[in-house]
């Protein structure tokens, strides 16, 4: 399901079907005051590259957009980043071991715009990157208080997308969370083309259990695969 909020006339979302997203009207982000947000890099072909925000929700997964698919092996995920195209120090770049799009997404129109990456290893957990605890399932959010960030434009003209983190109230950056009062409620999907609202972000509220199990999924087999990889060869071990 999606949760549809009904925003200022001045709010300006990111665009229709964006793939890369929109922080119109942003202002730079102090920096590193979002640890948990996740810079996703996704190869599209040899010289191709779309862009889309995420969240850092357990040490070895972010949580972003569905639409923002690609093969696990062309997403690059930077966490501890303010300026992207800068070697800070801050940074950890991870590869993809695996893309987990929810089942029941679709793209026209988008539904269930949500997927689970997990990350080759987990990050180093520090100042500048930090999880972000998922709500209840039953937690509401208080839209005055709700705000993104990301990389995406900052204007409806602009071409190239800033190096730093930008922050707004409810507008968008595909695959970035939605933070209400400090608590992740939605997942950016997309809105209008001239950025007036509303705009659809993905409810975190339902899809908490599915989120949770295909965490503990994979995890477990990545345990069971990593065990079975220091057997020496002819022990049994009873599971």
């Amino acid at each position: 399901m999606l949760l549809l909020l009904l925003l200022l006339p001045a709010a300006i979302l990111l665009p229709l079907r964006a793939q890369a997203g929109q922080i119109i009207g942003g202002n730079v982000s102090w920096p590193h005051s979002r640890p948990y947000m996740a810079y996703l890099e996704v190869r599209m072909g040899p010289v191709t590259t779309q862009t889309c925000g995420g969240l850092l929700v357990k040490k070895d997964f972010v949580l972003t957009a569905a639409h923002c698919s690609c093969i696990a092996g062309n997403i690059t995920v930077i966490l501890g980043a303010h300026n992207v195209h800068e070697p800070e120090e801050t940074q950890q770049r991870l590869r993809v071991r695996r893309i987990i799009p929810h089942p029941e997404f679709t793209r026209d129109p988008f539904t269930h715009d949500l997927m689970l990456l997990q990350l080759e290893k987990k990050v180093k957990v520090t100042k500048e990157v930090k999880l972000l605890k998922l709500p209840s399932a039953h937690s509401t959010p208080k839209a005055e208080k709700c705000l993104v960030a990301g990389w995406g434009l900052t204007s409806p003209n602009a071409i190239v997308p800033p190096s730093t983190l930008h922050e707004v109230q409810v507008q968008g950056d595909s695959g970035g969370p939605l933070v209400c009062n400090r608590v992740p409620q939605g997942i950016v999907s997309y809105g209008r083309v001239n950025g007036s609202p509303p705009a659809i972000y993905t409810r975190l509220t339902k899809f908490i259990p599915w989120i949770r199990r295909q965490m503990r999924l994979f995890q477990q087999e990545l345990r069971h695969t990593a065990r079975e990889k220091y057997i020496p060869h002819g022990l049994h071990v009873p599971v």
